[in-house]
């Protein structure tokens, strides 16, 4: 049978600490240029996982640990002193400068687009472009290794996990048990690993899977979404806030008959937005019979066929859930003959990047989504180091939940910004004058 830690490489130390694998060398090899703190924390992770240096390979390059040395390096057991630790060419040839932490993770990013035709034809939806442009660019500036998957349906979940941690029978998974020796089994592929995974699925959709990652201390991060009781972070942006701005404003534009498009989606953004648009107009004295809310496609074809409706119920403004379904709506109006925002203000969110572009310009709430993959890559980051703390004695672990198992997860909120640019004006009979209070607010 072999053995977990004939597999373990100074790469995987060195990926699971967060340092150069140059480090890792240093600090086994018990040279200068390491702290010792450092030193201690590489030495007890390698001792864990009971790595055994490799002896050295005629033509390549090793250093000798032998003697006292070695042994007070912990690198080799009692009795092995005088092997060679092997380390390839290129290692010595490793650029000193420091590098961000956890450089040489790698992350891949899970589409999750099942039951989700939104998510299946990604060109359709600028947004969620932009969001995964987002992601890439942090991932490069953090210089993580990025690998994009996209699952349409459950059948697809154990095949992909499989390829993203080894060693793990995921199709019997569905208890949501895995045992010790699998996990040990597959440890040394976890090494640097981490999931980013963007849908909108309920908690059962991500049953047993999230769970067994964490007690496998694989760190998940859910992005623009958030589910309670999953062992995971997630990184959504101020949606009630957001949301909570634009009604502030339409209201303070004197509009007192309002419709809300809402997001079609079982997402936690959708009734976020619609929580926020609400609480500002009930604030600003508008009664619930004064609110008219329309469910609809979270696309622009949307907003183009419930204008109409949200026509009919009297609205001076329309508060969409996000952009597309704006931009459907603007279209409609203009084939309709009804002037933006004359006779009618609509407002979108997300602020992709053709929403400045229009004629009219649309007023939105500006959603940073480098600063969502900024944070969801830094919280993969932190998880890693929890999950490394419990493996190596450092922090609480528990041999029911595993590394991460017992973590209840955190939620980073991402600003988000009022942009307000043409397609909202005062209410038609409003005084232009009484919406002067709003015009600082106007972007340039």
């Amino acid at each position: 049978m072999e053995k977990i830690a004939d597999r373990v490489t100074l790469r995987n130390i060195a990926a699971i600490a967060g340092v150069a694998p140059s480090t890792v060398y240093r600090a086994l090899a018990g040279k200068e240029g390491v702290s010792e703190q450092t030193r201690e924390r590489i030495v007890h992770l390698a001792q864990q996982l009971g790595f055994v240096p490799p002896a050295g390979t005629p033509g390549q390059p090793g250093v000798r640990l032998s003697g006292e040395a070695g042994r007070q390096t912990g690198a080799v057991p009692p009795g092995r002193a005088g092997q060679q630790l092997n380390i390839p060419a290129q290692l010595q040839q490793v650029n000193e400068m420091k590098r961000p932490p956890g450089s040489g993770l790698a992350i891949t990013l899970i589409i999750d687009a099942r039951n989700n035709p939104f998510l299946q034809n990604l060109a359709d939806n600028p947004f969620y472009l932009e969001l995964i442009a987002g992601i890439s660019e942090a991932s490069q500036v953090l210089s993580y290794r990025l690998s994009i998957e996209i699952i349409a349906s459950d059948d697809d979940l154990p095949a992909l996990l499989h390829h993203i941690v080894p060693g793990i029978d995921w199709k019997r998974t569905t208890s949501g048990e895995i045992v010790r020796a699998d996990r040990r089994r597959a440890l040394p592929r976890l090494f640097g690993r981490g999931i980013v995974w963007l849908g909108y699925q309920p908690r059962d959709g991500y049953i047993p899977w999230i769970p067994v990652l964490a007690r496998l201390g694989v760190p998940v991060v859910l992005c623009d979404h958030y589910v309670n009781d999953l062992p995971c972070d997630a990184v959504v942006s101020d949606n009630i806030g957001g949301a909570r701005e634009l009604g502030v404003h339409v209201a303070g534009l004197g509009h007192r008959r309002v419709c809300i498009l809402r997001q079609a989606l079982p997402s936690a953004a959708s009734w976020e937005r619609t929580l926020g648009f609400q609480a500002a107009l009930y604030e600003a004295g508008l009664a619930t019979n004064d609110i008219h809310i329309i469910d609809a496609a979270p696309t622009f074809e949307g907003g183009y066929e419930t204008l109409p409706q949200a026509l009919a119920s009297g609205a001076t403004a329309i508060l969409c859930g996000n952009d597309m379904m704006a931009m459907g709506v603007l279209r409609r109006a203009a084939e309709l003959g009804v002037r933006i925002p004359e006779s009618l203000s609509v407002s979108g969110f997300d602020d992709i990047t053709t929403s400045g572009r229009l004629t009219p310009a649309l007023t939105t709430a500006r959603v940073d989504r480098r600063a969502i993959g900024r944070e969801a890559l830094h919280r993969i980051w932190a998880l890693s180091q929890l999950a490394l703390a419990r493996l190596t004695g450092e922090g609480p672990d528990g041999e029911e939940d595993g590394a991460l198992g017992s973590w209840a997860g955190s939620r980073v909120v991402v600003p988000v910004r009022l942009v307000v640019r043409e397609t909202t004006g005062h209410a038609p009979g409003m005084p232009v004058v009484a919406a002067s209070a709003v015009a600082a607010d106007r972007e340039e």
